[in-house]
């Protein structure tokens, strides 16, 4: 009985450190992903995109700077905003303006298929209201919250 006890012990500890080992590492695009993400959306491109991400979320920060880099490899313009509250996101969410053409409604939903079947978790695409979408800004939008 205590030799399975022991055993009981031992597994959940182990599998504390792979949650502890998950949490501590970043999303990023990795060497591998990052040609089939050109390739895709340099057929959907090129688009302007708004990258936003929370001050008090580092690791959203370093994924977004990630992601921008595969993104202007695509021939993607992708400014960045951060904001200084919480997104309230888990995740990533893509959003597209009202008034975004059909080209753009398309490449958002290749973005986010794309994302997917890396296995990041991502909502939408939905449509931004005219009050959510800063003047001048991009007419597609990824809010990169926590992980």
């Amino acid at each position: 009985m205590l030799v399975i006890a022991v055993l009981l012990v031992r597994r959940r500890l182990r599998r504390g450190a792979a949650e502890r080992a998950r949490l501590e590492t970043h999303r990023h695009i990795t060497p591998a992903q990052r040609g089939p993400l050109v390739r895709v959306l340099g057929r959907h491109g090129p688009h302007k995109i708004l990258l936003v991400t929370s001050a008090w979320d580092a690791e959203a920060s370093k994924f977004a700077a990630s992601l921008q880099g595969a993104l202007s490899s695509a021939n993607w313009s992708a400014s960045r905003k951060t904001i200084g509250e919480s997104s309230g996101i888990k995740g990533m969410r893509v959003e597209v303006s009202a008034d975004a053409t059909k080209q753009e409604n398309g490449s958002a939903k290749a973005l986010v298929k794309w994302l997917r079947s890396e296995s990041f978790s991502v909502e939408g695409p939905s449509t931004m209201l005219p009050s959510q979408r800063d003047r001048g800004a991009p007419t597609i939008k990824l809010t990169i919250g926590t992980r």
